[in-house]
């Protein structure tokens, strides 16, 4: 039943209630009662005078011995005779005002007949019968009790004001209050006491009694420190092969068991699959998506040796971390580029341990390698001319060692599309979302270097000035993953370090109102108007 809270009198809900001297209040009605104080109470400093309760300096400057300075240690004025230590049951001839309760050896709890003074003297504590002094003094059910009996009697939980119940003179807490097992002990104790039994149940007082649940979550909570804080900052500081599968994160797919064959499943149902030998053996799934002005001829067959007949620019896609080819944002980019004004070829690959490709761990270097492979494959169907390295993400840095390559040798496409890009893998590693956790270690810095090592530097910002190709960066300020900060990082250096010679960088700010965060820049409405207006650029 809902009870009424006494300082505001109305019904006082379970979800609102607090419960201490027997009452239920309204947690915003659990404070003070002095006026010029209001202080939130709880079981630690709260105190009773008169059916109201109050804080402990409160009641010690309202009703404390000479009006100020209720005593809480040594200097408290006490009555107590001691007689409780010496032979014989303890007595006392200071009139009382308050009752308490002692716990006899039948495990019930009666009310004593023996009455303590307003001021001065001891409390007893219910639960063993013994008296409770200030340093160890908990308030709960209209009775103080030792922080050690301060339990629930049933499952001897530690208790506070959000969880005790109080009934018939114990305390629980409210799970135990009408459990079953306390439903049958009242009814065996009436039973046994209406029948005149002469059984008695002892129970003794559980001065150190064990939490159910709170040393396991312990104990749960300092794994999980362990493994944030220790394990997981020394693995990918000490090992090569743990960095390699946090920056890669090629067995992170989604969804699984993908039937890379069923294009059609994917709206895509002009493309080929096949597959492509990179370097060691290793094979590379592939798709080949045509562009949608070459639909008609698909529809009567066209061979593999002349797919690329036609003056559409081939577009190799460079995809990032994690997933594989057939994510769902990366198909709908394909769309985009293959089926609007751009209408371009688009090559897509995954690259060794991604996908259907051949699975083994990867590296910077294999990467390259199967990038290289790509790339020229089709040059060997089409000009270089005709050719875009489009790249995202994780992409972008491989796109731009690709283009340090391609200044090294003469080889350059016609140019380079970097969608998301960051300017160095390690700062980008710092600021991503999942490295929240470590941004308050003093040693950050120190866990991002290993980074730069050979098999996972992607290092764009070093590289920038080895890009002599028309570039297009297109970034959203909304991008959770590679903050829009990185980008311009990135696009500041590109343009210092220009060629002379060559046009600016372009860039595009991405629309963030559409949504489009890291994955998903094609929603922006003129995309591929952007995307067009480049590539007509280069034919200038």
């Amino acid at each position: 039943m809902p009870g009424i809270c006494p300082r505001c009198n109305t019904t006082v809900f379970f979800n609102e209630e607090k419960i201490a001297i027997g009452k239920h209040w309204h947690i915003k009605c659990f404070s003070c009662g002095n006026a010029d104080c209001h202080r939130r109470l709880d079981s630690s400093n709260l105190t009773e005078h008169e059916g109201d309760i109050y804080c402990r300096s409160c009641y010690g400057k309202l009703f404390g011995p000479k009006g100020y300075g209720y005593g809480g240690g040594a200097g408290v004025l006490s009555m107590d005779t001691g007689d409780k230590y010496k032979n014989g049951p303890p007595t006392c001839n200071i009139p009382a005002t308050a009752q308490a309760h002692v716990a006899p050896q039948n495990g019930t709890v009666k009310p004593v007949t023996q009455k303590q003074p307003r001021w001065g003297g001891t409390d007893i504590c219910p639960r063993c019968g013994k008296a409770v002094y200030m340093a160890e003094k908990k308030m709960g059910g209209g009775a103080a009790w030792h922080i050690a009996c301060f339990n629930c009697q049933e499952c001897h939980k530690r208790l506070e004001s959000t969880i005790l119940c109080e009934r018939e003179g114990d305390i629980y807490c409210k799970s135990d209050k009408e459990s079953p097992t306390m439903l049958r002990q009242r009814i065996l104790h009436q039973t046994s006491s209406a029948l005149e039994s002469s059984a008695q149940v002892s129970r003794k007082p559980a001065y150190f009694p064990k939490s159910k649940g709170g040393r396991s979550w312990i104990r749960v909570l300092g794994f999980v420190f362990f493994l944030v804080y220790g394990a997981f900052p020394a693995a990918f500081y000490f090992s090569g092969w743990f960095r390699r599968f946090m920056v890669f994160g090629h067995y992170f797919n989604w969804p699984p068991l993908i039937n890379f064959n069923d294009t059609h499943g994917y709206e895509l149902p002009y493309t080929r699959t096949f597959f492509l030998e990179s370097t060691d053996g290793v094979m590379l799934g592939t798709w080949h998506v045509m562009p949608k002005s070459q639909w008609g001829r698909c529809v009567t067959g066209v061979k593999e040796e002349s797919e690329f007949e036609d003056d559409r620019p081939v577009i190799i896609y460079y995809h990032g971390h994690a997933e594989t080819r057939a994510a769902d944002y990366r198909v709908q980019l394909y769309k985009r580029l293959s089926e609007s004004e751009v209408d371009a070829h688009v090559v897509t690959f995954d690259y060794r341990g991604f996908g259907d490709s051949t699975n083994v761990m990867p590296n910077r270097s294999g990467v390259i390698q199967d990038s290289l492979s790509v790339y020229n494959w089709v040059k060997k169907k089409v000009p270089k001319s005709r050719i875009i390295v489009w790249g995202h993400s994780l992409g972008t840095g491989i796109a731009m060692q690709l283009a340090e390559i391609f200044t090294e040798t003469d080889d350059n496409p016609a140019a380079v599309v970097l969608e998301a890009p960051f300017n160095s893998l390690a700062e980008a590693a710092l600021r991503w979302p999942l490295g929240a956790p470590f941004r308050y270690l003093p040693v950050l810095h120190r866990l991002a270097e290993p980074l730069q090592n050979d098999d996972t530097d992607f290092e764009s910002e070093r590289r920038a000035a080895k890009l002599s190709v028309p570039v297009l960066v297109m970034h959203s300020k909304d991008d959770p993953l590679i903050p829009y900060e990185l980008c311009q990082k990135l696009l500041a250096r590109l343009r210092a370090d220009r060629p002379a010679g060559l046009p600016a960088p372009v860039f595009y700010e991405v629309d963030n109102t559409v949504g489009p965060g890291h994955r998903r820049i094609y929603k922006d409405p003129k995309f591929t108007s952007v995307v067009y207006g480049f590539i007509q650029s280069l034919e200038t």
